[in-house]
Parts: C-alpha cells; sequence; structure tokens
C-alpha cells in the first residue's frame, strides 16, 4: 500500500507536514476495503446524519466490525446519536437537571448498543455545554472516576 504522505523536499530537521483529514480519510477508506473483502456492506455509511441534514458524527468502522454490530444495533447506536445532538443543543441554550439526567441515560444507551458494560467513569459529563463543573481537573481523572462535580452546576 502506498503512503499517501507528502512527498518532496523537506527543510532539514523539520518533519514532514501531514493532512490529518487526508489521513482520517484514508483509513476509514482502508476499514471499508477490510470490511468489503470480508463481505460486510451494512456498516459502509458511518455518517451519522441529522435529519436536517448535518453530519453529527462519523462512527468507527473497525470497531463496529470488531463488537459484531448487528445492523439493528447501528440504526439505535445512530438514533442515540441524533438524540443525544439534539439533547446538547438544548444544553446550549437553557441547561438543566433533567438535561444532564437525560445525558447520561443516552450515554448509558449507547454503550449498551455498541455491547459495552455499563461504566459511567466513561462519561465525560463535564463536556456537556453548561456544565460548570472542573474540566481540566476532570479531564486528568478520567477515566478513573475520581471526579469533581460543582455544587452550582446547572446540570448536575
Amino acid at each position: 500500500m502506498q503512503s499517501r504522505l507528502p512527498k518532496g523536499n523537506m527543510p532539514s530537521g523539520q518533519p514532514p507536514r501531514v493532512n490529518f483529514a487526508e489521513m482520517v480519510q484514508h483509513l476509514e477508506e482502508m476499514d471499508r476495503q477490510r470490511l468489503r473483502q470480508q463481505g460486510i456492506t451494512e456498516f459502509m455509511n458511518n455518517s451519522v446524519v441529522h435529519p436536517n441534514g448535518m453530519e453529527i458524527t462519523r462512527l468507527n468502522l473497525g470497531m463496529l466490525h470488531d463488537r459484531k454490530i448487528t445492523p439493528e444495533n447501528l440504526a439505535k447506536i445512530k438514533a442515540i446519536h441524533i438524540q443525544r445532538y439534539d439533547m446538547l443543543e438544548q444544553c446550549k441554550k437553557a441547561p438543566s437537571k433533567d438535561l444532564g439526567l437525560k445525558w447520561k441515560e443516552l450515554e448509558i444507551a449507547l454503550q449498551s448498543a455498541w455491547g459495552k458494560e455499563i461504566d459511567e467513569k466513561e462519561f465525560k459529563f463535564w463536556a456537556i455545554p453548561g456544565c460548570t463543573c472542573p474540566k481540566q481537573e476532570n479531564e486528568h481523572a478520567y477515566p478513573n472516576g475520581a471526579y469533581i462535580t460543582d455544587p452550582n452546576c446547572p446540570l448536575h
């Protein structure tokens, strides 16, 4: 397989410049080729597209295959991502304890649809728009679970 990294003369001592968007596209295409070779076609569209037409996220093709995600669970995963996107948009406008609980329910549903054990230590609640919990401290503690919440957080 040929490298998609840029070729040419680079000033001595400097690493080559890498276009990360192209690298991600290349890796996704490699995953698609692997799935095609194995006769698996239901996962070829890994984009999650909101009804408004905007692409929300892309699912990891290798993980879809490795976890043996069924077409039914793939549909669930995509639906949960759309619900989570809508909920996060609501949080930007008016964060509330109810939305914080809804986010947790969606994270649990997402882990379940992926066939994972439910592990709340993997929830990055501090990344929700409107959350006032300490972000740097919680990011540092991730994924051990010794997280800090702000008692005045509108979500928690």
